[in-house]
């Protein structure tokens, strides 16, 4: 439709133009031909690309936040399996630990304890934001995700995990007495994702939509 009203205006512009300064006779047709385009043909061009380049502009940065929401999102979820994976592998336990204290760190992934008692020892992945100026720990003022956080633990700093970390035995599954929890993500424009896990150590990611959480 932007398209379509730009082609509809450069015409409009060429009309009026067309309009100002007539051409009289062939001669001066051909001339105009040979002369290339005239200076105004040149500035309404500019004057359109930078329209259409400012207007691009507005739309990626605005897009941007939910983007890099929505990556921060799987990547909470990918760094959980992997951790999960971790603790049945080496036959030891892995958590992964969120910090809401604000920074370039959103969470850390590693063995708990640390080396394992077999000797296995996974290292220590630290997982900083690239995107820290639109993600944070937080769940935007959405609340919990009730049907899939079902821990008593406080919200208000979005995560719900107690000891605001998440921790895999080495059957793969959450600690006895463990209840389903979850971490939430929000940007800079009000969206939300929660990330939580059950009893039996599945993930499962939801976005906030307007009145209530949608499993994706």
């Amino acid at each position: 439709m932007l398209l379509y009203c730009l082609l509809f205006w450069l015409i409009e512009a060429f009309s009026i133009l067309a309009d100002l300064f007539p051409l009289e006779g062939r001669n001066v047709m051909v001339q105009k031909k040979a002369a290339g385009f005239t200076m105004i043909e040149i500035l309404i061009t500019l004057i359109i690309v930078g329209i259409i380049m400012g207007m691009a502009g507005i739309g990626i940065f605005g897009w941007l936040p939910k983007y890099y929401l929505k990556s921060a999102a799987r990547d909470v979820k990918s760094n959980l399996l992997l951790c999960r994976m971790r603790a049945v592998k080496d036959n030891c336990n892995c958590e992964v630990q969120f910090n809401t204290g604000g920074g370039n760190v959103l969470y850390t992934v590693k063995n708990n304890p640390s080396p394992c008692p077999g000797g296995t020892d996974y290292n220590e992945v630290t997982v900083s934001s690239s995107y820290k100026s639109y993600i944070s720990i937080g769940n935007a003022g959405q609340g919990k995700d009730t049907a899939n956080d079902k821990s008593t633990e406080d919200a208000a700093d979005g995560v719900t995990f107690t000891g605001n970390k998440m921790i895999f035995q080495a059957n793969g599954r959450p600690p006895t007495g463990f209840v389903q929890s979850a971490v939430y993500l929000q940007n800079t424009k009000g969206d939300a994702y929660c990330i939580s896990v059950n009893i039996a150590g599945a993930v499962r990611i939801s976005r906030w939509e307007k009145s209530g959480w949608v499993t994706q």
